[in-house]
C-alpha cells in the first residue's frame, strides 16, 4: 500500500491540491489519500473536493504530532509520499515490494516552480545510491553544491524506516516537542535515512514540481544584525547535533561551507560587512569545542 501524506495548514489548501491532482484517483486501491491539516477538520467537509477524497484525515494538532500520529495508521511494509499542499505530484508510478527490499526509499525528479528550475539535490543523489559506506553517502549529502533545496523529504519511503528516523531524529534535540522550533529539521531526519541506506536515485518514476523557496524566510533581520555570526546563525544548532551525532563521520568542512553561506545571505539582507574567513573559521571550531 501506498501512502500519500499531504500537509496543509487549511482544508481550502488541502482542496485545492486534491482538485489539481484528480488523476491519482486511477491508483486506487493500491493508493490511500490522507490529509494532515493544522487547521480542526472533519473529514467529511474535505469529501466535496473532487476527483480525490482522503481516506483519513489527522487535524487541530501541530506538525509533528500530526506525523507521529501516522504510526497508528501505516503498516510498517508500507510506503510513504510526502507532499506539500503547494507542491504538485506530475508523475508517480506506485512502486512494487522490490524497492524496499533493495532501498530505503526512491528520492524524488524535482523542478521548482512555473519555470521548472531542476532542484539541486537531483545533482547530489544521481550518484549518492552507489557508496557503499554510510559515512562516504553522508559527506556526499552535506557537501556543495549544497545548501540548497531538500528535496529528498518529499520523497517516496519505506515507511517502518521513515518513522524510525523521525523519532530519532526527534531524540536527537530532547523530544518531539522541540521539534517545529528546531531550524531545518528536516535536514537531521533526512541524514538518519542516508545514513542507513542508499535511496534509489531520481528516476521518471516519481517527478514533483515544488512551489519556489525563499532563502530569506530563514533569517529575521531584525534578530540578526549585529549579532554573533556564528552563535546566532540560524543553522548553528543543527550543525551542532550533526556534528555530535556523528562524530566519526568528519562533517566539519562541509558544515563550515553551510556557514557560510548562511552568513553570506544574512550579510546581503543586512548591508553587513561579511567576517575574514579564518576568524570565523576559528570562531566555529571553537563552537564545536564549547558546545
Amino acid at each position: 500500500m501506498l501512502h500519500i501524506v499531504v500537509f496543509a495548514r487549511f482544508a481550502e489548501e488541502f482542496i485545492d491540491w486534491a482538485k489539481r491532482h484528480e488523476a491519482l484517483s486511477n491508483l486506487r486501491p493500491r493508493m490511500q489519500l490522507v490529509a494532515l491539516v493544522e487547521e480542526n477538520v472533519e473529514a467529511s467537509s474535505l469529501s466535496h473536493a473532487s476527483g480525490v477524497r482522503p481516506d483519513l484525515c489527522i487535524s487541530g494538532k501541530r506538525m509533528v504530532e500530526r506525523i507521529n500520529a501516522l504510526g497508528s495508521h501505516v503498516g510498517r511494509g508500507d510506503y510513504i509520499l510526502v507532499c506539500a499542499c503547494d507542491d504538485d505530484i506530475l508523475k508517480l508510478q506506485v512502486p512494487n515490494d522490490e524497492l524496499g527490499a533493495r532501498w530505503l526509499g526512491l528520492h524524488p525528479t524535482a523542478y521548482f516552480g512555473s519555470n521548472f528550475r531542476p532542484a539541486i539535490s537531483n545533482q547530489i543523489f544521481k550518484d549518492l545510491s552507489h557508496p557503499s559506506d554510510p559515512s562516504d553517502r553522508l559527506r556526499r549529502y552535506f557537501q556543495c553544491p549544497f545548501p540548497g533545496d531538500n528535496s529528498i523529504f518529499y520523497g517516496l519511503f519505506v515507511f517502518e524506516k521513515w518513522f524510525e528516523t523521525f523519532h530519532w531524529a526527534a531524540l536527537q534535540i530532547g523530544g518531539i516537542e522541540n521539534c517545529e522550533s528546531f531550524h531545518a529539521f528536516d535536514w537531521l531526519w533526512m541524514s538518519r535515512l542516508i545514513y542507513l541506506a542508499p535511496l534509489h536515485k531520481p528516476t521518471d518514476r516519481l517527478v514533483i514540481r515544488r512551489a519556489e523557496n525563499n532563502w530569506k524566510k530563514y533569517h529575521d533581520i531584525d534578530d540578526c544584525r549585529d549579532t554573533d555570526f556564528v552563535l546566532n546563525n540560524p543553522l548553528w544548532p543543527l550543525i551542532k547535533t550533526l556534528h555530535r551525532a556523528y562524530p566519526d563521520v568528519h562533517l566539519k568542512n562541509q558544515l563550515y561551507s553551510w556557514l557560510v553561506v548562511k552568513v553570506r545571505e544574512r550579510c546581503k539582507l543586512t548591508g553587513e560587512e561579511a567576517p575574514n574567513s579564518e576568524s570565523l573559521k576559528e570562531q566555529f571550531l571553537e563552537g564545536l569545542k564549547i558546545h
